[in-house]
């Protein structure tokens, strides 16, 4: 059985803005470090033999504390970049929904009519994700893999894995900041064996 850990970045500067953030950066908070710092604890006995990240800072960062003191690599995975909203990065969700108020209710209601003159649609994510998970199953037979990515990149896995089409994309619940998400895949298929848990991180939802 090969099991895939799947992990979303911790928490930004651009999201405690309320600011979309796609190929855009921000640091990690002080609280998304302790998000990351609260995988490594529970992450810290799971036999990892590779670590894929998206390119980006705050995935690469959430990976690097994650990775620990283990002796491998991380590999930075284009696939894994979340989707690219051009001219809508760094913007307020607000100030996007006013300025282009029927692509973004596409984008926020009906992703597989989403179809922007720049960036990226669903389907080309859709394609990217796949592209990638395929990869996986075939490199990474009985191994135990961890994916540090973005709340889109999650989604559209889990969707894959449970073949779910794309009009229900924005159906599947949020995947918050340093949630961890298993996927295990065996001869006869894969299945979801968790999504977007965040039990190990009660004491700073607590705080």
């Amino acid at each position: 059985m090969t099991q895939i850990y799947i992990v979303r970045h911790g928490e930004t500067e651009g999201i405690l803005a309320n600011r979309m953030e796609s190929r855009l950066d921000s640091p990690l908070t002080d609280v998304g470090l302790k998000q990351a710092s609260a995988l490594e604890n529970r992450l810290k006995d799971i036999p990892f033999t590779k670590i894929y990240s998206s390119p980006s800072q705050r995935a690469a960062r959430t990976a690097s504390i994650i990775k620990g003191n283990r002796s491998i690599d991380i590999t930075l995975d284009d696939h894994l970049y979340e989707l690219d909203i051009a001219g809508w990065d760094g913007r307020t969700r607000d100030d996007v929904a006013q300025a282009d108020p029927i692509l973004f209710e596409q984008f926020t209601n009906h992703p597989e009519l989403f179809h922007p003159a720049q960036g990226e649609n669903f389907q080309d994510l859709q394609k990217r994700v796949i592209t990638f998970v395929t990869s996986i199953q075939v490199k990474h037979v009985e191994e135990t893999i961890l994916i540090v990515s973005h709340s889109g990149v999650i989604k559209m896995i889990l969707d894959f894995v449970e073949s779910k089409p794309l009009s229900e994309y924005r159906k599947r619940r949020s995947i918050p900041n340093g949630s961890l998400s298993i996927v295990s895949i065996e001869e006869h298929g894969a299945v979801v064996e968790l999504e977007a848990d965040v039990q190990h991180l009660q004491d700073l939802i607590m705080a």
